[in-house]
């Protein structure tokens, strides 16, 4: 990685392990600061089952009593899990719950499972998913059990963005978490918690025809426990404004003691803003799944109406709606969405008229091992050699001479380096294509220090993309009457 900012520019080196190479060393070490002169340290040692499979991972280590470690590891190829229970003196680590195999044990694991401790009390908590995608059911796990035993199902679903504080009380979170209204929108954005077997969710629906609702509810939270647990902050991440709430802990119900932060500030400018009206699709594809599509369509948008909107896609959606123009149909996204931006726009369907690759991912060898293994194998020839070829952007270059298309990435990306979008700009320069590109020096993949100057790209790009594509005479919009086609 390269930095802009002194004389000369610094070098400076990331470890970043890609596909098909050495990955680094796991290892997990426990002392004993009993003695601060003499401490001990003794190494985890993976059970056998993981150890035959050749390179793993560790995904979780928590206490779940004064001599006992729970650890979750992984194999590389993601597609075997062992939750174990590594114990004092020689902490040798030992299955305690049976493996968890990806389906035919060829596929990778969709969902890792998550351990909490709720204190030093020789059980632990683990996250396993059931029913809905994200959705996790509740177990608890006797850490004391001589072998793989089996768990006792809880009735909460719980599903965490993070890692719980190690005093949670996880039940009274589950009840909180499962005790609230579940969704919000109208009949075409159902958004809800996981129901569960304690508290059956319930669905509200209400109509907004003029854009987005300026109170809306909060349906993700996370919870932050005192070392106590006699109390906790509840942060409500959304999709209302964020706020932050002091309560006690108590049950049925918690005790609301203080608002500590409401963002009023935040409301009143918003509630100045004509905000978009969502809807939501099920789209059937050709593989028999079903795609969940959101569009965020114009506020105060009458669908009888003969005016024409052009598209800006982050998946699909277009000819079922007569209001959108498919003449002006846009596809953007980052890292993997813009890896699929690009590809959408190097189809010979010729659909999008032109596309934004922010941070795209163009040549999966480049990628992370640990992401690109999960989903590709190994790029070699008793591997995925042949996916990995396939999925090359660059590749596709010559495809892309007739469309526009606005490549964007930041110099000091340790996530997906600036190599992939400097690839398929070489390649699309080899092939004469012409594209526009932005580059962002020392900034990180969040493109965080540039947002406002990102935004403003990304709109003249696309203004400049939709005139061209629609003579100004029948330029769709309000104050152009519309298309009566």
């Amino acid at each position: 990685m390269v930095l802009f900012t002194q004389t000369y520019p610094e070098i400076r080196s990331v470890r970043y392990p890609k596909p098909g190479t050495n990955n680094p060393t796991v290892t997990l070490t426990v002392a004993d600061i009993a003695d601060p002169k003499h401490i001990r340290t003794r190494h985890l040692t993976p059970p056998k089952v993981i150890i035959e499979e050749g390179d793993y991972y560790f995904t979780s280590a928590q206490w779940v009593s004064l001599t006992e470690v729970c650890v979750v590891w992984l194999t590389r190829m993601q597609n075997l899990s062992v939750v174990s229970v590594c114990k004092s003196p020689m902490w040798y680590c030992q299955e305690n719950l049976s493996p968890l195999w990806s389906a035919g044990g060829g596929d990778f694991l969709h969902f890792i499972p998550q351990v909490w401790s709720t204190g030093y009390s020789a059980s632990y908590y683990l996250g396993i998913p059931e029913g809905k995608p994200g959705q996790q059911h509740l177990y608890r796990v006797s850490s004391e059990a001589p072998r793989p035993g089996s768990p006792q199902k809880l009735p909460y679903c719980v599903t965490c963005n993070s890692q719980p504080s190690p005093s949670i009380n996880l039940e009274y979170y589950g009840s909180l978490a499962s005790s609230g209204d579940s969704t919000w929108g109208d009949s075409d954005w159902d958004e809800e918690l996981p129901p569960t077997s304690a508290s059956p969710s319930k669905k509200k629906k209400k109509k907004y025809p003029d854009g987005m609702p300026q109170n809306l509810p909060c349906l993700y939270h996370e919870a932050h426990f005192s070392p106590s647990s006699a109390y906790f902050v509840l942060e409500c991440l959304g999709p209302g404004v964020p706020t932050f709430s002091l309560h006690k802990t108590a049950l049925p119900d918690p005790r609301l003691l203080a608002h500590l932060e409401n963002n009023t500030i935040v409301k009143e400018k918003l509630a100045s803003i004509a905000l978009p009206t969502p809807r939501t699709f099920s789209v059937q594809l050709s593989s028999g799944h079903t795609a969940r599509v959101r569009l965020l369509l114009p506020p105060g948008l009458r669908e009888d109406e003969v005016t024409k909107y052009p598209l800006v896609l982050k998946v699909y959606l277009r000819d079922s709606l007569h209001f959108i123009d498919s003449r002006r149909v846009a596809v953007w996204g980052r890292a993997h969405g813009g890896f699929l931006a690009a590809l959408a726009l190097a189809s010979t369907v010729n659909v999008f008229h032109c596309g934004i690759a922010l941070t795209p991912i163009v040549r999966w060898r480049y990628y992370a091992s640990a992401y690109a293994e999960r989903y590709m194998g190994f790029p070699n020839a008793t591997g995925n050699y042949r996916g990995y070829a396939d999925a090359d952007v660059t590749k596709q270059a010559a495809a892309l001479h007739d469309k526009m298309l606005l490549l964007v990435h930041g110099t000091a990306d340790n996530n997906v380096h600036v190599q992939q979008s400097m690839a398929l700009a070489r390649a699309l320069a080899d092939q004469g294509s012409m594209f526009r590109q932005q580059i962002y020096p020392d900034e990180g993949h969040s493109l965080e220090g540039v947002k406002r100057h990102l935004y403003r790209t990304m709109s003249a790009f696309l203004d400049d993309c939709f005139r061209k594509q629609v003579p100004p005479e029948t330029k769709a919009g309000l104050r152009n009457g519309g298309n009566l086609d």
